[in-house]
């Protein structure tokens, strides 16, 4: 039977260097992550990442042009306009981006 024990014969991990490795790492990737949420509540637990509630051309070039590696768009804010919004307007944003 196997102990957890067996891991101590095991050096540690050394957290600094794992967080600096990927520091640098992301510092050296170009790629910038978009988070599609249709959550409006879950961006209440993020901070220091920028949230756009609307699919316009300006927001996303804006969060494109942004220095931090990481913009979340909601898909379904809350609220009255997006229930009356357009929905053919929101899939040709999505098929401009993506080409």
């Amino acid at each position: 039977m196997l102990n957890a024990s067996v891991l101590d014969q095991y050096p540690g991990v050394d957290t600094d260097a794992v967080q600096a490795l990927l520091e640098e790492k992301c510092r050296q990737d170009r790629h910038k992550i978009i988070v599609l949420d249709d959550d409006p509540t879950g961006v209440q637990t993020v901070h220091d990442v920028s949230v756009y509630t609307d699919w316009s051309y300006d927001s996303i070039k804006k969060g494109f042009e942004e220095d931090g590696k990481l913009f979340c768009i909601l898909t379904r804010p809350p609220g009255p306009t997006w229930k009356s919004g357009k929905p053919r307007q929101r899939c040709r944003r999505k098929q401009e981006l993506t080409m």
